[in-house]
């Protein structure tokens, strides 16, 4: 049985306390739901060590019309031990349920929910108290009605809930001998991140635009059991059962203004095309201001930044951990804006990119990224990868990403990658011919681009400059050639450069 109590002490010391196997603890959270005042944050034991998992909203039936306006719900232990009192009601966030799920069996479960008269575990429940004010305003001001019953009660009940999908996209175009279809599917059988996939090739290649069509098919998508989708250049099957929702489009370089213009006569609702290249302070900031109004994925954002180990991501997780981030507090506006000013162009994409990402990725969504290398550097781009399959995965969602840039292939295992090239008009699809997760940068650049790049001449001259030129940075020596390179030899001076970085 899950014992479920409230601590009445700090949060400094719940952390430093010793939390029983079988138990969940509850904190009052002072968060305000627009004058409700409902909110917990749970706690269990994880390896000796106390960790949140997330948050639980409490919810009242009102009883007359001064209780439908805002107010504090309160519980008791007793309610927690026995079952709510009648008219209580209870929601959490997907780390809640996911947490619970993993640590706790099925009949604790099962038990635990009815006691807290959890409406995602409980639909008919969800149903007789969806339209309340105080469910509406407070307990789905992180979700929506549809993440409950389609995602939460999935979890809730024990039934699968990771995303499904089988998706084959090709051209039109290609002769029948060739191969035809890019292909991926969900899969549950491997420890290495299989929710990203890369589409890797040399400029010219239509990695790029197969990225926009799929974008515009992806956009227009009718009903979510449709089967197939075409237009006059890309065909796109869906196999049975398919979850896919939503599309958003990222490019790290500027968007055709075709992409642009339709997107701008779209409403709210419909899929979002986002340029991370245009970003500045001010939209960083009305970002910021956005994601903080979901205290779940807000949280989220701010581990992430204290996981990333960049001195201007701590330098900003320090500033927001302790900042109320309200949007009439100008002192804060200023000093978010100032970081974010004062900081490289790769930081800045990094940081846009990850408070857009967490704030509009959700449940079913399928991400479709150009060119992410874009004004980063190597270290960078192989962390911003790993943070891309870490949202995509706890968000429940697929990304594709079109790159030139083999060191995104590291990161990426092979049956996840197609490589592109078009010979005489005919664009020709194929996969690596060695494991690319993990793989040396001068291999992959081997299967790639079908060259060994360390018996080129311009490799030698490369490695000569930087031996003579030890104090010079990365960045100051990619200055001085990079006007000057065609692709390949950009590539290999990045990768060189990485490479010496790392030592």
């Amino acid at each position: 049985m899950i014992i479920c109590k409230l601590y009445k002490d700090s949060y400094t010391r719940l952390i430093k306390s010793s939390i029983p196997n079988n138990e969940i603890w509850l904190l009052s959270n002072s968060w305000d739901d627009h004058g409700y005042h409902v909110t917990y944050d749970a706690f269990i034991d994880e390896k000796g060590s106390t960790i949140k998992i997330g948050y639980v909203k409490f919810g009242i039936r009102p009883k007359d019309v001064a209780q439908q306006k805002a107010c504090h719900v309160t519980i008791s232990d007793d309610e927690l031990m026995n079952g709510l009192d009648n008219g209580k009601f209870s929601l959490g966030g997907t780390e809640y349920y996911r947490t619970i799920r993993q640590h706790f069996s099925r009949v604790e479960q099962d038990d635990y929910y009815k006691r807290m008269g959890d409406i995602a575990f409980n639909l008919n429940l969800f149903d007789q108290v969806e339209n309340f004010s105080i469910t509406r305003i407070a307990l789905l001001r992180d979700t929506s009605p549809l993440e409950v019953r389609e995602k939460f009660h999935l979890i809730a009940s024990g039934k699968p809930f990771n995303l499904q999908y089988e998706i084959k996209i090709g051209l039109i175009a290609n002769p029948s001998d060739k191969k035809a279809f890019f292909v991926f599917n969900s899969s549950d059988s491997s420890y290495i991140p299989q929710n990203l996939y890369v589409l890797i090739g040399p400029n010219g290649c239509g990695k790029s635009f197969l990225l926009r069509r799929l974008y515009k098919l992806f956009k227009g998508k009718k009903p979510v059991d449709s089967s197939f989708l075409e237009d006059e250049t890309v065909h796109i099957r869906f196999g049975n059962g398919c979850d896919i929702k939503e599309v958003l489009f990222v490019s790290y370089s500027a968007i055709d203004e075709e992409i642009e213009d339709e997107h701008k006569t779209y409403e709210e609702n419909h899929p979002q095309c986002i340029c991370i290249e245009k970003s500045n302070a001010e939209s960083f900031y009305s970002q910021l201001i956005i994601l903080r109004d979901n205290m779940e994925r807000w949280e989220y954002f701010i581990k992430i930044l204290a996981d990333l180990h960049q001195e201007v991501t701590e330098r900003l997780h320090e500033f927001l951990k302790i900042g109320t981030l309200q949007p009439s507090d100008i002192t804060i506006e200023r000093e978010i804006k100032k970081i974010f000013s004062e900081t490289s162009s790769g930081n800045k994409v990094m940081l846009y990119s990850l408070v857009v990402l967490i704030g509009m990725v959700k449940d079913g969504t399928i991400l479709l990224l150009d060119e992410p290398e874009n004004h980063m550097h190597p270290a960078l781009l192989s962390t911003m990868i790993q943070v891309y399959q870490r949202i995509l995965s706890s968000m429940n969602a697929v990304g594709i990403i079109a790159t030139h840039s083999p060191l995104v292939l590291q990161e990426v295992p092979s049956d996840n990658v197609t490589i592109m090239n078009r010979f005489a008009g005919v664009a020709e699809w194929r996969n690596p011919e060695i494991q690319t997760y993990g793989s040396p940068i001068h291999a992959l650049y081997r299967d790639v681009f079908n060259t060994g790049i360390r018996e080129a001449g311009y490799v030698k001259l490369f490695e000569d400059f930087i031996e003579k030129n030890p104090h010079m940075t990365s960045t100051e020596i990619r200055n001085i050639f990079t006007d000057e390179l065609g692709d390949l030899a950009a590539y290999c001076l990045v990768s060189i450069l990485y490479e010496r970085d790392i030592k």
